[in-house]
């Protein structure tokens, strides 16, 4: 990833800028000569870690921007469902029937997103 590329948002250039003792004008065109006179090599691992931040904010929206995706593409069909479950005295306890429901559709949900389900 490039330098550039770590910040694309202007608060990582704000929060450089900050770190460097400097203040951020958004509207201002920098030349890389001004950049250098501010001394990036005395400033290098608060850089890297505003880098790292950045590029890891984008990796993580770059993720979710895939997951809305996929679930955007996902056909949903809603339909009643009533369990058919029986015991000897006919009644089935609370905490039992929301485990059941809970399996079902862990394993509904999986096979919807293609991946196996091991229990």
């Amino acid at each position: 990833m490039t330098f550039l590329a770590c910040f694309p948002q202007p608060r990582h250039w704000k929060a450089l800028f900050v770190s460097l003792g400097q203040v951020y004008q958004q509207t201002k065109m920098y030349t890389v000569s001004e950049l250098i006179s501010y001394n990036l090599r005395e400033h290098s691992l608060q850089i890297n870690s505003i880098c790292a931040g950045a590029a890891a904010e984008f990796a993580l929206e770059q993720c979710l921007i895939r997951l809305r995706k996929l679930w955007e593409e996902k056909e949903f069909k809603l339909a009643k469902h009533i369990p058919n479950i029986k015991q000897k005295k006919g009644k089935i306890h609370t905490t039992e029937l929301i485990l059941k429901v809970r399996v079902f559709l862990v394993v509904k949900l999986t096979q919807m997103v293609g991946h196996s389900f091991v229990m």
